[in-house]
């Protein structure tokens, strides 16, 4: 059987390798920076990738509203009650010109939402018809709990009832008395808000 040393093997046997000024501290230095100089680099580059890619899940969840945005609530908001607008005769709450929620059930006089009792309602949309091809969500929040419910989500419908582009409805309730943040998503996008008041 032949022993012969392999390539390698001779090569480290020869200078400077043997010389008694290649220490073993200087070796394992040698040894380290070997063995560690290329996963620096790859390290680096899965480190940048991964950012890439949180910032990009991150934005894409903030776009399609599953996190919320700059309108989010936060302890400091300000929670004074819209007032209603009219257009015609008919009582509206919401943002004039922009999109207003009309109560169809119960006295025109009430307030929009009562304790308790539920409440049918149309939404009008005013502005750019493309902005509202799709569904609409309403998402309520309570001043003192923060406690949000989405209320309801229905497609949308192009039209020009109220001179508004766009409308549509639904019906829910709201089982707390105090001020409510209601917002408006059209395509899980952020739209605007309104403040009401249940007593």
């Amino acid at each position: 059987m032949n022993h012969q040393k392999p390539v390698w093997a001779e090569k480290m046997s020869e200078s400077p390798f043997t010389r008694s000024h290649f220490t073993d501290e200087l070796q394992e230095k040698v040894m380290r920076r070997a063995g560690t100089g290329k996963p620096k680099r790859g390290i680096l580059a899965i480190a940048a990738s991964i950012v890439v890619c949180i910032t990009v899940i991150v934005i894409g969840l903030s776009g399609n509203g599953y996190l919320k945005d700059s309108h989010s609530l936060t302890i400091n908001d300000n929670w004074i009650v819209d007032k209603p607008f009219m257009v015609g005769d008919v009582k509206l709450i919401g943002k004039e010109g922009k999109f207003g929620l009309r109560r169809m059930n119960g006295d025109a006089n009430e307030e929009f939402a009562n304790l308790g009792k539920g409440i049918h309602y149309y939404i009008y949309f005013w502005g750019n018809a493309d902005r509202f091809i799709g569904k609409y969500k309403l998402i309520a929040t309570h001043k003192d709990t923060l406690e949000a419910i989405k209320l309801y989500e229905w497609p949308i419908s192009l039209s020009a009832d109220l001179g508004s582009v766009a409308q549509s409805g639904g019906k829910t309730g709201l089982d707390k008395p105090g001020l409510w943040k209601l917002e408006v998503y059209v395509n899980d996008i952020y739209f605007d808000s309104v403040i009401i008041n249940v007593k």
